[in-house]
């Protein structure tokens, strides 16, 4: 919605750290963000017709900028006032990367509770402690460069892609301190479970084979634990959307969720199935 839009470019024109330029990249939205060409001169809206997705939008953005160092900021999050003067020191000691901790928002802007945020390195990542949000992010730009920036055929797990290329080249820095809001509501990209951990699993795939040229058994250990922490997670959301899937009569889509589960951690669906039958019971002896 135009209103987090609006939020979003505000919490950056409002940062007392001055030396910035922002790119909004349009991506062919159906939205009139006109007003975006008269917030700030330092601001300029850019125009895609390639509808690649995000991470096509933001190599757009990432190409139009000139500075020593990229930040990220997804239209519905913003960005502390403190955040950019926070960050801008941490550099200085030689990191790559730059993220911060970050607190959960609802639709209307209302606290929900403390984000994942937590200093990580390489093998944290690939053992599932994802821990870098992309809205808190600033990189030094040779480095992003180095990567080759966000990968286009990557629409749910370009971040963590790009965060694990950069976890290898070099050091990353943590500001303990909440600097961002995430913001939680019915549009999140992140809904499509499926396409998310069919990406995460491929992406852990290629570290995989980087691994075992190598000879890394600490990377290979980090990624047998990773791929079973993301199974399970994903797996436990598969059987969520069979629930809602069933509460809407749907049950063919119910049936397609509870085998993606199955397949994905058959001990989740053993455990939630138990679940199931135990609240029925009691719920049964309740109404006798």
């Amino acid at each position: 919605p135009g209103a987090f839009v609006r939020d979003a470019v505000s919490s950056v024109v409002h940062q007392p750290y001055r030396n910035w330029e922002l790119r909004v990249v349009d991506d062919d939205t159906p939205e009139d963000l006109w007003w975006v060409d008269d917030v700030d001169p330092r601001v300029r809206r850019l125009r895609s017709d390639q509808h690649g997705g995000a991470s096509v939008s933001r190599n757009k953005g990432i190409r139009a900028t000139r500075g020593e160092y990229v930040a990220f900021l997804d239209q519905d999050d913003r960005w502390h006032p403190t955040k950019l003067e926070r960050q801008a020191d941490l550099f200085s000691s030689g990191a790559i990367l730059c993220h911060t901790a970050f607190d959960l928002i609802d639709g209307l802007g209302t606290l929900i509770g403390p984000g994942y945020g937590r200093a990580v390195g390489y093998l944290d990542m690939l053992a599932g402690e994802l821990g870098v949000l992309q809205s808190s992010a600033v990189v030094r730009r040779d480095a992003l460069e180095a990567v080759g920036l966000f990968h286009p055929l990557l629409r749910m797990q370009q971040d963590l892609d790009l965060f694990l290329r950069l976890a290898r080249l070099g050091r990353i820095s943590f500001v303990d301190s909440v600097e961002v809001d995430y913001r939680i509501h019915g549009g999140n990209a992140s809904r499509d479970y499926w396409r998310a951990i069919r990406e995460m699993l491929l992406v852990y795939d290629l570290h995989e084979l980087e691994a075992q040229s190598n000879n890394d058994l600490g990377a290979l250990e980090a990624l047998e634990g990773g791929r079973r922490t993301v199974r399970r997670t994903y797996s436990y959301q598969a059987i969520d959307a069979a629930r809602d899937s069933l509460r809407r009569g749907r049950r063919c889509d119910a049936a397609v969720a509870i085998g993606r589960s199955l397949r994905l951690s058959p001990s989740v669906v053993v455990r939630s199935t138990r679940s199931l039958i135990r609240t029925r019971t009691h719920c049964g002896k309740g109404a006798s």
